[in-house]
This record gives C-alpha cells, structure tokens and sequence, in this order.
C-alpha cells in the first residue's frame, strides 16, 4: 500500500471484510483504509485486487542517504476519501492581503502533490508540509463509503 514509508502511511486500522457487488457480481472482499485516503480493496478468496492498482511516478528525496521509491500505488477504485495535494489554490482567500500572507507562509516550506518526500530545514524552507498529514484519513465513515459502491 506504500513503498519504503516515508510518511507514517501504514495502515491505521485492521482490514474490513466486506461482500461487494462490482458488475452484478458478489464478491468477498477485504478493504483497507489508509491514513493517506485511499481503500484497497482485495478479493478476500484469490488475493486479486478487485480494481486494478497503478504504480505511478512520485517526486525523489534530496535527503542526504534516503532514497525515497520511484512510484507508489494507487488504486483506481474507489476514489479517495481524503485531500491528497497542497497547491496555492487551497490557500484561503478571504481578502488580498490574507492570500499573500497565506502564499507568503506555503513558500517557506516544500509542498506539493501526495508522496512529496520529506526534506530536510535549510535557511529558506522549514521543511515539507504533508497532505495529507501525520495523523491521516482513515476514520469509520470508509467503510461505509464503500459500501456504496455496488
């Protein structure tokens, strides 16, 4: 569900299994939430994901002696539960001068798209800001969420 965790995404919770309904077809399944926002979902007889699963490309550490995987995986069903990015777009903008402040602030730290490896303070940048963060976004609600799929 992730390679060489850098973000504290290992699973929060014990799996789920779950009986779903993909195409007109009862499947036994079993479900895991994540704390980045993602179920996995694995037909609980043979071990096949239920939908397919992607490796896709994510940004390198520049950590001195880490090396951060190439790609992750992402499922392709069901969507995520769970904000997965930080761009200047999320910033408030309830006045002009509250979004300058706000980018002023995001531009002292390292951010980006989910899996943005974590880097080191340097005089300009505190650091990365994770999104999601530490304390993920696995809650109880996921598995109701998926549920709805049939």
């Amino acid at each position: 569900m992730v390679h060489h965790d850098l973000w504290d995404y290992d699973p929060p919770a014990a799996p789920n299994l779950v009986d779903i309904i993909v195409d007109g077809e009862q499947i036994p399944a079993v479900a895991q939430v994540t704390k980045h926002g993602f179920v996995f979902v694995f037909n609980r007889i043979t071990g096949e994901p239920v939908w397919p699963i992607e490796e896709l490309p994510v940004p390198p550490t520049d950590v001195p002696g880490d090396r951060a995987s190439p790609t992750q995986p992402y499922p392709t069903k069901p969507p995520p539960f769970e904000r997965q990015s930080l761009t200047e777009n999320d910033l408030i903008d309830f006045t002009p001068e509250l979004r300058a402040a706000a980018i002023e602030m995001l531009d002292q730290h390292r951010y980006g798209p989910m899996f943005t490896p974590p880097s080191l303070p340097t005089e300009n940048s505190f650091g990365t800001i994770h999104v999601p963060g530490y304390t993920g976004g696995a809650n109880g609600m996921a598995l109701a969420w998926i549920l709805k799929l049939e």
